[in-house]
């Protein structure tokens, strides 16, 4: 770890301890450490009192008990979107997405219906970064390309995705917005490819996008 972090054994040891002293890390089996109970408290204190959070919650279940599926609602926090309340009818195990899990801001209906809404000066970052797998994705072989499919994306106001994360896996994804436009997160809809048909994938991106502007106003 010392190495890695590039400071003394001595340094890190009291890093160490003094983030064990605050509960955001406890000692583990051998010299291993592990996310301490403070870190429990903060998730509880979270789902008590973050606005996206409480705002969210009845709409991903109203999603639910009519469609089934997965719905998820995402917080973006720099380069990433985190999964922060989902409910799903799938048993335990199956789930495709979990409270807290991480996911890169760059392929999947939740990734564009963000990048349809940030700074020009933020997309062409996250562009440069993945322009490989970008043009991999079919998402755009240039920034320009890229422009213009997230300008449709943008006017659509909902997005969906087809086996783009996982085969076999459509996503649906709305932007959530505060103030004028400031995109903080997206609602999504989860579910296998062979359970929606057209139709059904209408019906639900028209749900999708309404109740995202829904809890749009609720946070603005």
């Amino acid at each position: 770890m010392s190495e890695h972090l590039g400071f003394s054994r001595s340094t890190v040891y009291r890093y160490l301890a003094d983030l064990c002293e605050h509960g955001l890390l406890a000692q583990g089996s051998g010299n291993a450490f592990v996310l301490g109970p403070k870190i429990f408290s903060l998730e509880y204190r979270l789902r008590k009192s973050d606005p996206l959070t409480l705002a969210g919650r009845p709409i991903v279940q109203s999603l639910v008990e009519e469609f089934g599926g997965t719905a998820l609602v995402n917080r973006l926090f720099r380069d990433r979107f985190i999964c922060v309340e989902f409910e799903t009818s799938l048993p335990e195990g199956q789930e495709t997405h979990r409270r807290g899990q991480p996911m890169p801001l760059v392929r999947g209906a939740n990734a564009r219906a963000i990048q349809a809404h940030l700074p020009r000066h933020r997309l062409v970052r996250i562009y440069e970064e993945n322009a490989a797998e970008f043009a991999a994705s079919g998402l755009g072989r240039d920034f320009g390309e890229l422009q213009t499919k997230l300008r449709e994306v943008r006017a659509a106001g909902v997005c969906l995705s087809d086996g783009e994360l996982r085969p076999g896996i459509v996503g649906i994804a709305a932007p959530i917005l505060v103030g004028p436009d400031t995109v903080v997160g997206t609602l999504g809809f989860v579910d296998r490819s062979d359970a929606l048909g057209d139709r059904r994938r209408k019906e639900i991106m028209a749900q999708v996008r309404l109740t995202a502007r829904i809890l749009s106003r609720q946070l603005s």
